[in-house]
C-alpha cells in the first residue's frame, strides 16, 4: 500500500479552529475601536497645543488675543466655558500674523477635530483656554477628576492648559 504525505482535512480544521480562536483572543486585548479613539484624541490634542502656542505667540506680539477669539468666557472654572468652535476668521487671522502655518487651518476644520476655545478672565488676567473633545474611555478614565476635564452630557472635554 501507498503512503502519501500530508494533512487530513480533520488536522486542518483543527489548526483553523486554533488560529480563530488566536486570532479573536488577540483583536479582544487589542480593541481596534479604542486604539482608533485614542489616536483621534491625540490629534485633538495636538492641534489643541498648537492653536494655543499660537494663541500666546500671537497675545505676546499684539498684547492681546485677537478679537474674535474673545466670544467665549470663563468665569473661573474651566468648565463654565461659553466657548465657540474656532472659527476661520481666527484662523486666518494667526495665518496672516505668521502664528500658524495656512495648512492648519485643514486640520482643525476638520469635522471630527472638535476644538473650542475661550479666555478666562479670572483673577483680572486674561489666560487662552482651548478645549478638545475626548472620546477614548482610557482617556476619560484618566482625566476624570481633574481642574481641566468637562464632563458634558453627549460629550466630554479636556481643556488646555493643563
Amino acid at each position: 500500500m501507498k503512503k502519501t504525505s500530508g494533512f487530513t482535512l480533520i488536522e486542518m480544521l483543527i489548526v483553523i479552529a486554533v488560529i480563530g480562536i488566536l486570532a479573536v483572543a488577540v483583536l479582544s486585548a487589542i480593541n481596534p475601536v479604542e486604539q482608533m479613539r485614542k489616536a483621534r484624541d491625540t490629534r485633538r490634542r495636538s492641534a489643541a497645543a498648537e492653536l494655543l502656542n499660537a494663541l500666546e505667540r500671537y497675545y505676546a506680539t499684539h498684547e492681546e488675543y485677537p478679537g474674535d477669539y474673545s466670544d467665549g468666557v470663563v468665569d473661573g472654572t474651566l468648565c463654565d466655558a461659553t466657548g465657540s468652535q474656532v472659527t476661520s476668521d481666527l484662523l486666518a487671522t494667526l495665518i496672516d500674523n505668521d502664528e500658524l502655518k495656512a495648512e492648519f487651518s485643514n486640520r482643525i476644520n476638520d469635522s471630527s477635530t472638535s476644538i473650542y476655545g475661550a479666555i478666562d478672565y479670572t483673577s483680572g488676567s486674561e489666560l487662552a483656554t482651548v478645549c478638545y473633545e475626548i472620546e477614548s474611555s482610557a482617556n476619560i478614565d484618566r482625566y476624570t477628576g481633574e481642574v481641566n476635564f468637562c464632563d458634558g452630557t453627549d460629550t466630554d472635554y479636556v481643556c488646555l492648559p493643563e
